[in-house]
């Protein structure tokens, strides 16, 4: 998702109501074509679009939101490809 302005009145705004919200479990914000990327998780599609119309698309000052939906998860690790005792050389 993406937000209309960065001023900061509206980038505080967001950041406060999307972190009391439960359904949103991740909130990253990124570079590139959106501005944001939330990791949401609801009960089915009728509890998401009703989390959209209640609270997505009622917050002042975004541009536009766009979904994607997981349909099977293929690898899931939090493992780091990488060993954090040994120093750098």
């Amino acid at each position: 998702m993406s937000l209309e302005r960065h001023d900061a009145k509206f980038v505080d705004e967001f950041v406060a109501q999307v972190t009391k919200r439960g359904e949103v479990l991740e909130c990253f914000a990124t570079t590139g074509d959106a501005d944001y990327h939330l990791r949401v998780v609801v009960r089915d599609m009728k509890a998401y679009n009703r989390f959209l119309d209640e609270f997505m698309l009622r917050l002042t000052g975004i541009r536009y939101i766009r979904t994607n939906v997981i349909l099977k998860e293929i690898k899931a690790s939090v493992a780091l490809p990488f060993d954090a005792q040994r120093p750098r050389t």
